[in-house]
């Protein structure tokens, strides 16, 4: 194994301040970013962790493995809500935003607290009428699993959801499908961080249930440039051309034992792959960086197309685009699947999908922007096109 340090100027001292594969092929098809679909994800504490697009969010892969499809308006998501509080605040947190779809994730607090189902039923068909009422479609999920000893209230509420919502003309996602003991309905090991809330991992297989009954319902799209010059994006080689000893042009790998390599694109779309492999469990960082093209104020964010494939260990992949000053000082970050390194790691089956991080808002004295791909784990990895993007 070949280890490989280039740096560019910022590269050392960049990414020692900032603490990323194939259930198929992704395949891209050519369509403006206004045919992507508006959601709001509306439910308690395992939907507010998709706030921060970190790794314990499900949707956030939810929306990885569907290439973005989605843009969400509005995460909420309350800690401890149950249905009729859900169904109080639906107006203000859901209506008013006028989504083309909202996910409903409700009950398990209810069924928790020994609500009567017949409640969580009657609150959940109504949460469900107003949604269509307002010309919402809705996604509903089923309870996901938890060790409580309620697990009666728990059956009655998901075979409910099941069947009858099913019938409604309400799309039903069996999320908690894969990390689900059949044994006992307890979360499988490692798919919680306190046999309720999900961990990296569980958050994983959640959103890859999403994606399974979500992929052949919602049309594909493609947001990203398909030639290096588009006026929209900043860093100079979206498409990673060119070949320097195994890294596109204008790229770097700051830090990290790695073995680069370029690979043609067999997915009609133009550009090419980097390739990247790591036989250690090494951090890795990727990146390009541009000091032209924008002004204070510009909204920013960064989108990458990647693939995970050959998979030993996988701890984190993500995703972050900032701001530093002419002194090399870190003035803004915005990021996509933060991994906290205190839960488990993120050890999954191949994957790929299209990661996209928070808008920044690109601050007074502001010298370089720099978007960074930062991978641990023993795998393979593609990186496809790699853009800071101009809202």
């Amino acid at each position: 194994m070949k280890k490989f340090l280039i740096g560019f100027i910022l590269g050392a001292l960049i990414f020692s301040l900032i603490p990323f594969g194939t259930l198929k092929e992704y395949i891209c098809y050519k369509a403006d970013d206004k045919e992507k679909k508006t959601i709001v994800l509306f439910g308690d504490s395992i939907t507010a962790y998709n706030a921060s697009l970190g790794d314990q969010g499900f949707f956030t892969w939810a929306n990885v493995f569907l290439g973005q499809r989605f843009e969400v308006l509005n995460c909420a998501g309350v800690a401890e809500n149950t249905t009729a509080q859900m169904l109080a605040r639906i107006q203000t947190d859901v209506i008013n935003y006028a989504p083309d779809y909202c996910f409903v994730m409700g009950g398990l607090n209810d069924t928790r607290a020994s609500i009567d189902p017949a409640t969580t039923i009657a609150n959940l068909k109504d949460i469900y009428a107003a949604l269509k009422d307002a010309g919402i479609k809705v996604i509903a999920a089923t309870l996901t699993p938890d060790d409580s000893v309620y697990k009666g209230e728990w059956y009655e509420v998901n075979d409910w959801i099941r069947s009858n919502a099913k019938s409604d003309d309400v799309i039903v996602i069996e999320i908690g499908k894969g990390m689900i003991d059949s044994t006992n309905g307890n979360p499988l090991k490692n798919t919680t961080i306190d046999n309720l809330h999900p961990s990296p991992y569980g958050a994983f297989l959640m959103g890859k249930e999403v994606y399974r009954q979500l992929d052949g319902l919602i049309k594909p799209i493609d947001s990203f440039a398909i030639k290096n010059g588009d006026n929209n994006v900043l860093n100079p080689n979206p498409m990673m051309l060119g070949d320097n000893s195994g890294v596109a042009d204008f790229s770097a790998f700051i830090s990290g034992d790695v073995t680069p390599s370029k690979v043609i694109r067999k997915d009609g779309i133009d550009g090419e792959w980097q390739q990247v492999i790591t036989s250690t469990e090494t951090v890795a960082d990727f990146g390009q960086s541009t000091a032209t093209g924008f002004s204070a104020g510009d909204e920013v964010y960064g989108q990458c197309e990647i693939e995970v494939n050959d998979i030993t260990s996988l701890k984190k992949v993500e995703l972050w685009v900032g701001a530093w000053d002419s002194e090399f000082m870190p003035l803004k970050v915005t990021k996509a699947l933060l991994h906290d390194d205190s839960y488990a790691d993120v050890n999954n089956g191949n994957w790929s999908g299209v990661i996209k991080t928070g808008t920044l808002t690109i601050p007074e004295n502001t010298n370089t922007i720099i978007i960074q791909l930062r991978f641990t784990g023993i795998a393979t990895y593609k990186i496809g096109r790699m853009e800071i993007r101009k809202k």
